[in-house]
C-alpha cells in the first residue's frame, strides 16, 4: 500500500499541485516506512515499527491541506470557457 502512496505524493510533486515541501516529507516518510517494516522483515531482521510512524502525520498534513486549500492552480491550465463541443458527434 505504502507504493502506491508513494506514487501519489510523487505526482502531486511532480504536478506542483501542492507545497514542495509536504510532497517531499510525504516521499520521505514512504520511504522511512518500505525500509523500516516490508523491507527489514523480508531481508530477516526485526522489524522497527517507529520508522512506519512519521506516515500518519503525512496522511495527515495531505489530508487537511487538501480540505483548507485544495489543489493549487498551474500555469497554463486548460481554459474551460473555451472549449467547444459539436452537437452530434456522430456527424
Amino acid at each position: 500500500m505504502v507504493s502506491w502512496i508513494f506514487v501519489l505524493f510523487a505526482a502531486l510533486w511532480r504536478a506542483r499541485l501542492i507545497p514542495r515541501v509536504l510532497a517531499v516529507a510525504g516521499l520521505v516518510t514512504c520511504a522511512l516506512q518500505v525500509t523500516g517494516v516490508p523491507l527489514r522483515a523480508l531481508l530477516g531482521y526485526p522489524v522497527v515499527m517507529e520508522m512506519a510512524m512519521p506516515l500518519g502525520p503525512a496522511y495527515a498534513g495531505l489530508g487537511l491541506w487538501l480540505i483548507v486549500k485544495g489543489f493549487g492552480e498551474r500555469r497554463g491550465a486548460l481554459d474551460r470557457t473555451k472549449l467547444t463541443f459539436d452537437r452530434h458527434p456522430c456527424r
